[in-house]
């Protein structure tokens, strides 16, 4: 794993969107100087920055396949990959036609230029696509897992172990030592779990996830680690190789001493401008479409085509949010539940709009007027945090940042209509507050476009 910024991303992603990219700006090089060639002094003025234009050419396809989540680590080869490649395709093309029509390539003479120009985004989207998926070929056969010795024998090391099998993950499980720390390690057991031993079979890691501490070789472990093999506890190992963290293994002492939570005044500043910019231009931008669906909302069931519900924002303080109606008036008559699947309370237009997520437009006001956030964890109502908070211990920390209208929790963990969802959707939000930056921020906003378009957890 590579930590960019306070984020995990696995080596094998990092080095194949380096490829990837590498391979279209070459591809666009070429095929633009073949044009350039073929049609003379006209191109050459037209063409005058290519490599702006590969540069542009190659970043829309990356951005294309972050967008349609092809980059995400437990994705694998099948049906649904197929969907997402067709994707991301589209968007390559929605967002690579645009730029190449932008650097002129259209008018007088593009008769004479042919089509080829406005084929190279599919070139590039369907070059891409295929070295992703011999990517995840190369993956599946281990080529990017590091191997790693497990110790521990209770339900920690067998959550480690299911994970290490499961799609997209970045270990491969070499040694297992079914070690309880209380029954302490015998001379034998030392000797064979040496240092140079480890090192011989190519493990560059122990992964210690045992139940009770005492009796652990801490000697053993000094070793490894003055040997250059890393030693790693299990709610840091679970926190950059799943992506959230444990409160099964939560210790206010690993998390109040350890790295994270750190953003200065100036990260704080750039995120609130993020907000108010790019909030007022979807405002803006989806006016149309607002006024579209307020109308078919008044059109099909009487009543008011906003909905304003208190949710809990920012320090615990109550805020009203602003959503368009999907539900029926009627919908909530005695105490507030979670919203089931096939949910009998929502309209026909509801249903459309739930799906889609433009319910959640309205909520643009809320960022810019400051309830809200772009990324952060989603807001809740009163009702169930009071419920929560007694149910899930620490689950009033997540309200020490402004909620967002997408965030961490919503792009890898779908709709949570439970206390459970609730327990696994906060130990992905206190993975956001503890790694929060610009960078994870903007790969949020980028990562709901599929939630959106594959309409994944909607009611």
């Amino acid at each position: 794993m590579i930590r960019i910024y306070r984020h995990f991303v696995p080596t094998a992603t990092v080095c194949f969107i380096l490829a990837e990219a590498a391979l279209i700006f070459i591809l666009a090089q070429a095929v633009i100087g073949l044009r350039v060639d073929k049609l003379g002094e006209y191109l050459q003025v037209a063409y005058a920055n290519t490599v702006t234009l590969s540069f542009l050419l190659m970043a829309t396809t990356i951005f294309s396949g972050l967008a349609a989540g092809l980059y995400r680590r437990d994705f694998g080869v099948g049906s649904g990959w197929t969907w997402t490649a067709v994707t991301a395709i589209g968007l390559s093309l929605g967002l690579g036609v645009p730029v190449i029509a932008i650097f002129g390539l259209v008018g007088a003479h593009a008769t004479a230029m042919g089509l080829w120009e406005f084929a190279l985004p599919l070139v590039c989207a369907i070059c891409f696509v295929t070295m992703r998926r011999a990517g995840i070929a190369a993956s599946r056969r281990g080529l990017f897992k590091r191997r790693i010795v497990l110790i521990g024998d209770g339900a920690r090391a067998a959550e480690i172990n299911a994970s290490a099998g499961a799609p997209g993950s970045t270990v491969r499980i070499a040694q297992w030592l079914h070690f309880d720390g209380a029954q302490g390690m015998q001379q034998e057991q030392r000797d064979e779990w040496s240092p140079s031993r480890l090192r011989a079979e190519g493990i560059r890691e122990v992964v210690v996830a045992v139940e009770d501490a005492r009796g652990l070789p801490m000697d053993l472990l000094l070793q490894w680690k003055l040997r250059g093999i890393a030693v790693t506890e299990y709610a840091t190992f679970w926190e950059r190789e799943v992506g959230c963290i444990s409160l099964d293994a939560f210790e206010p002492n690993w998390f109040v001493y350890g790295e994270g939570c750190r953003r200065g005044r100036l990260g704080w500043t750039i995120k609130r401008l993020l907000d108010i910019v790019v909030s007022s231009g979807l405002l803006i931008a989806s006016a149309p479409l607002l006024c579209g669906v307020a109308l078919l909302i008044w059109w099909e069931t009487p009543g008011p085509v906003l909905y304003r519900q208190l949710r809990v924002g920012q320090s615990g303080k109550p805020f009203t949010l602003l959503k368009f109606r999907s539900m029926s008036v009627e919908a909530e008559t005695a105490a507030p539940k979670w919203a089931q699947q096939n949910d009998p309370r929502v309209t026909r237009i509801g249903r459309f709009i739930r799906s889609t997520r433009i319910d959640e437009l309205p909520q643009l006001v809320n960022i810019i007027l400051g309830h809200m956030s772009l990324i952060g964890p989603r807001p809740e109502r009163p009702f169930f945090v009071e419920q929560l908070s007694r149910d899930i211990p620490y689950y009033a920390e997540r309200h020490a940042v402004r909620p967002g209208l997408t965030g961490w929790a919503q792009i890898n963990y779908p709709y949570g209509a439970s206390i459970y969802d609730a327990r696994r959707k906060l130990e992905y939000d206190f993975y956001y507050l503890k790694n929060q930056s610009i960078l994870l921020d903007l790969y949020i906003m980028t990562s709901t476009i599929r939630v959106i378009l594959f309409r994944e957890g909607s009611r």
